[in-house]
């Protein structure tokens, strides 16, 4: 059995108090019924698909001829949304102040990116590898971001997860911070 702190007790019993008595609204337009609604989730989605590089539109995620670096192999890329405005808030409100139940709409936005462009594959073909955390971090979290959307990507994609594949042994500074 795993020791949690007092804190993250806490917090977990807050959180299920509230979510029994308080409806549940976006985080985006407060619209309530959901942690992100279908207009606020198709709003996020505003660039998918297209060069990441010059933003050309291209329904495949593939790079364009002159934007792909030399010698470089990376091809495709698959992204959800740009990393603004709603996207960013999920995003924080997920990881930042443990809005554990995004993890729901933004895995089912990842599914649907990658359903989009995976047409003819198999799911077979592929497998879910969730970032781990450094056990402190987690343990202060109280969750794994990274795995509560491969949990939901998984679920919807039918492509098994393997979350003890990666062992996060050092533990490094927040990414948020790096930048």
């Amino acid at each position: 059995m795993t020791r949690v702190s007092l804190k993250t007790f806490i917090h977990k019993i807050t959180c299920h108090i509230l979510e029994v008595t308080l409806p549940q609204s976006c985080i985006n337009c407060k619209k309530p019924g959901n942690p992100l609604c279908d207009l606020c989730k198709e709003q996020a989605c505003g660039r998918s698909l297209c060069c990441v590089l010059c933003n050309f539109r291209n329904d495949t995620g593939a790079l364009c001829r002159g934007c792909v670096p030399k010698g470089s192999r990376l091809s495709r890329v698959i992204c959800v949304g740009t990393y603004d405005n709603i996207l960013k808030n999920a995003v924080r409100e997920l990881k930042y102040r443990r809005h554990g139940d995004l993890a729901r709409p933004l895995g089912e936005l990842l599914a649907q990116q990658f359903t989009k462009w995976n047409r003819n594959d198999t799911v077979n073909s592929y497998v879910v590898v969730p970032i781990p955390l450094h056990p402190a971090k987690e343990k202060t979290r109280g969750f794994n971001q990274a795995l509560l959307l491969g949990k939901r990507f998984s679920e919807i994609t039918g492509i098994a997860l393997y979350p003890e594949l990666l062992k996060k042994i050092k533990d490094t500074s927040p990414q948020a911070r790096t930048a």
